[in-house]
């Protein structure tokens, strides 16, 4: 900024007259104001000069200045979504800690109160038979001495005894199968509590030395496969080469505790087709035909922790769309119809919701009853995303060009990473350094790419294309 060298000092009484004159050194006009620019009184003339080159350096400045304000007011607003979140992460993990430690006090008190109550039955036993543990001391000791009348009354004394004392073998069944079930639930809280406790670093550290590995499977090329995922619950599930079920047969045996689910339209068009391969693609579990009624498969996800599939179809006929819920055995569970969606639409969930991406649209469904809870219309840079994953209190959404996250608690949306116009692909929680996976993946021109949420090294992406199943082991 310019300061104001004027004539030189002056006594008091003559200051005031300078003051009545232009500043500038080779200017003696009369002063008209003071100037913006120029610290001082100036003349009309060099006003206007003044004025010029005061609005010429305000348009410079705010041309250097506006673009950082406006990036430090998203970042202050970024940074109170964040917070925002992470104080609401902070309580719900609070109040899941309480919840389990209420149920692990709850798990213990049951636990050990049956085997209290095991305990005391056995002293009861033990009390029942020290009398008879007496009688059988003295049997011995009356033999010892020939007394053949004692030893009589004794022994007929022990066969009443025996009436009342207990006559089983406790060591029949001595096993609390609780105690196995709470071992195996240190050994799970140990390994997650591991996992919860483990550093942003630490994991990124792990992303870095974990090895790649891709394996492929052909499929039946007259079908089309429509999703592929991974899944993760098996319990209490049985299957034949032909069929999945709830109960143990003959012929049937547990489904392995991971495995891959595969999708497709039956190329007969009356069926849906849900294959099952091992993790590394070896061998085909199981195989299954699932009449259609008519409605063909756009779209679909499996929901792991409630053991379901989530489908999205169109009838040809009457042109209408719908969600088909069913289990893992492949029977309906429930269908919704006359839902909107576009040709493409994309699916994720969290533990509560069922997710539809279509046409700039999210649509938030209840998992439990597919009930449509909210439509969210997506901000314009991102209406044309074709796949979203739940992360945490966000949207991760993939358009043809980038990868952006969207809060949902502000709506606000931040570009991750650039990307090429073929990757579409559902990502998960920690989807950049699964970026190199994707590459590996479209090799193979998979049509549909999904990672599991959350995913962490030793976890499996998997993807189908016309005519291929596609793992990578990570």
């Amino acid at each position: 900024m310019a300061t104001s060298s004027t004539h030189s000092d002056l006594p008091n009484d003559e200051t005031s007259e300078q003051d009545k004159q232009c500043s500038l050194r080779s200017c003696y006009s009369q002063a008209s104001g003071h100037g913006l620019y120029w610290e001082g009184p100036l003349c009309a003339e060099h006003l206007k000069k003044d004025e010029k080159q005061f609005q010429l350096q305000l348009s410079a400045i705010k041309i250097e200045t506006d673009e950082s304000l406006a990036k430090v007011s998203q970042l202050i607003k970024n940074t109170r979504g964040a917070q925002f979140d992470l104080e609401s992460d902070r309580a719900d993990a609070a109040d899941m800690f309480d919840s389990i430690m209420e149920r692990v006090k709850q798990c213990r008190e049951n636990v050990i109160g049956r085997l209290d109550s095991k305990i005391a039955d056995l002293e009861q036993s033990l009390r029942s038979l020290s009398s008879v543990e007496q009688l059988s001391a003295e049997i011995s000791a009356a033999d010892a001495e020939g007394n053949a009348l004692s030893s009589f009354r004794l022994r007929k004394e022990f066969n009443m005894s025996m009436v009342d004392a207990p006559n089983t073998n406790p060591w029949a069944n001595i096993v609390d199968r609780g105690v196995q079930q709470v071992e195996r639930l240190q050994q799970a809280v140990n390994t997650l509590a591991a996992e919860a406790e483990e550093s942003d670093d630490d994991l990124q550290s792990r992303w870095k030395s974990a090895v790649c590995v891709a394996k492929r499977t052909q499929c039946c090329a007259d079908s089309d496969w429509i999703f592929t995922d991974v899944i993760t619950n098996t319990d209490g599930l049985f299957c034949s080469k032909q069929s999945v079920s709830t109960t143990l047969q003959d012929g049937f045996y547990a489904l392995p505790h991971s495995c891959i689910l595969s999708v497709a339209n039956g190329f007969t068009m009356n069926d849906w087709w849900f294959r099952i391969d091992s993790m590394d693609l070896n061998d085909v579990i199981c195989q299954l035909q699932i009449p259609n009624n008519g409605i063909k498969l756009i779209s679909g996800r499996l929901v792991n922790h409630i053991k379901r599939i989530f489908l999205l179809g169109k009838d040809e006929e009457i042109l209408s769309m719908s969600i088909i819920m069913t289990d893992l055995t492949g029977a309906k569970l429930q269908t919704v119809q006359d839902v909107q969606f576009g040709e493409k639409p994309s699916l994720t969930h969290d533990m509560e919701k069922l997710y539809i991406l279509s046409d700039g649209y999210v649509n938030c469904h209840s998992l439990e009853s597919l009930e449509l809870q909210q439509s969210l219309k997506l901000p314009d840079h991102v209406k044309d995303a074709r796949s979203v994953t739940v992360s945490g209190r966000s949207f991760i959404l993939a358009t043809p060009s980038a990868v952006h996250r969207m809060s949902l608690s502000t709506g606000d949306t931040v570009k991750l990473m650039d990307c090429p116009d073929r990757l579409v692909t559902a990502i998960g929680l920690d989807f950049l350094p699964c970026v190199a996976l994707l590459w590996a993946l479209l090799k193979f021109s998979a049509a549909w790419v999904g990672v599991l949420e959350n995913s962490t090294p030793n976890s499996l992406v998997s993807s189908c294309s016309a005519e291929n199943v596609v793992a990578v082991l990570i």
